[in-house]
């Protein structure tokens, strides 16, 4: 264990055992009741080997001082948040470590309506953990199972959500990795009788990385299939390939969404063809950012980051990654997909998020650079890094919050310009 490695900005993530381990999890346990002031608890787990008994730890030690602990069992994250907001439960833990390596684990937190906890919570709560408190004795830990429960109330509503989604454009291919998301997109795809392939090749779970898209491609290519979808390890992103089996830049996916709402909000990442919302909204990346903008303003009905977090407000404004592939699916019905993809990769071609090893004063970087572009007359916002919109192209450069490395997305208004902007920034960053 090791609570300040552990412990990041709105989640607890490391290696299992050595960071993350059972005396967390125990730990974690008791200083989440007493930090909400509650006296019920919801857990969920994911399928990661660690997972299982990291929950028991949390719930058995929940439990011991006489709190109410319901456990949803092993499910995608999604199915975690419906179950806090169907049962109005005040508090919520999943066990699972998101898009990071198999070998690592950690805690979701997130307090009633599955609104996750902030940065000054997670402190906050850090503080209760390192202190520690002993369990009382005599205490038989009784803990309520709500698996099936949940499971079958989710597969109902969402089937009856897209009850009339018709799907005549061909083959889709489903990669769901070994995630527990499996079953669940199965069921679904199933009952609504769409056509589907599913494969669930052993690879890391972070779909945007391109060697683990890699099975899914090769299947889109060898089926002749229409669209590919693949899940992160928890299920909260989304991501999808075209019949050419290459990535859906998330950017364009937001676009052709968002044209839909009269009102958007997108991490500062995404790119002009985002923004096709009447009104939209501008946030600092992590989903997080999003869920507490829609909150805060209920008419916004879609957010957007470019990891493949997608939020609807019309289904309970959770990243449901199972949701919004089936949203996606039906906004594209009436559409010539492939058309849309080739006029947004000519209007607003831009390169995948590049990650720059950077190891000096990165603030001081990015204030120069925001001082630079300033100067020549383009927009700037500092909300996180450096975001630039000029009237050709438009940038977002941020320091990482894990590592040592500048993330740098960018997209222009052709090839050309692109390259010239690129070049321009890399230049700038080595110049520093």
């Amino acid at each position: 264990m090791d609570i300040n490695k552990a412990f990041l900005r709105f989640d607890v993530r490391g290696n299992y055992p050595s960071v993350v381990d059972e005396e967390l999890a125990g730990r974690i346990g008791k200083a989440i009741m007493q930090y909400l002031k509650t006296h019920d608890l919801a857990v969920a787990y994911d399928n990661r080997s660690s997972s299982v008994s990291l929950a028991e730890a949390l719930m058995n030690a929940a439990a011991s001082y006489g709190d109410r602990v319901i456990s949803f069992g092993q499910l995608p994250i999604p199915l975690f948040y419906y179950g806090i907001i169907k049962n109005r439960c005040p508090a919520g833990i999943m066990v699972t470590a998101s898009h990071i390596s198999m070998g690592h684990n950690g805690f979701k937190f997130v307090r009633n309506n599955a609104l996750p906890l902030n940065n000054a919570d997670i402190n906050n709560l850090k503080a209760l953990v390192h202190k520690g408190s002993s369990l009382p004795e005599g205490v038989s830990p009784k803990i309520i199972d709500m698996h099936e429960q949940i499971k079958t109330e989710y597969l109902i509503e969402m089937s009856n959500h897209f009850a009339d989604l018709k799907w005549n454009k061909g083959k889709i291919v489903l990669d769901t990795g070994s995630s527990s998301v499996a079953a669940i997109a199965e069921d679904i795809f199933q009952h609504l009788g769409l056509p589907y392939i599913l494969i669930n090749p052993e690879r890391e779970p972070n779909p945007l990385i391109a060697n683990n898209r890699r099975d899914l491609s090769s299947k889109v290519l060898s089926e002749k299939a229409s669209l590919g979808i693949s899940w992160d390890g928890d299920g909260d992103r989304v991501i999808f390939v075209d019949a050419r089996g290459e990535l859906i830049p998330p950017s364009y996916i937001l676009g052709i969404i968002a044209r839909n709402y009269q009102k958007a909000v997108f991490d500062v990442r995404a790119g002009k063809s985002s923004y096709t919302s009447p009104e939209y909204l501008i946030v600092p990346s992590w989903a997080q950012n999003l869920k507490y903008a829609m909150d805060k303003d209920r008419s916004i009905g879609f957010g957007g980051e470019t990891s493949g977090h997608l939020i609807f407000a019309e289904w309970y404004r959770i990243d449901d990654g199972l949701f919004s592939a089936l949203k996606f699916l039906q906004l594209c019905q009436n559409i010539d997909l492939e058309t849309e993809l080739l006029n947004c990769r000519n209007q607003y071609p831009q390169l995948p998020e590049e990650n720059i090893p950077f190891t000096r004063n990165s603030a001081l970087v990015l204030e120069r650079m925001a001082d630079y572009y300033r100067n020549k007359g383009n927009n700037v916002l500092t909300i996180d890094g450096v975001t630039v919109s000029g009237p050709d192209f438009k940038f977002n450069l941020r320091e990482s919050l894990t590592e040592a490395l500048l993330r740098l997305n960018v997209e222009a208004s052709s090839p050309q310009r692109l390259n010239t902007i690129h070049n321009e920034i890399t230049r700038f960053i080595n110049e520093s």
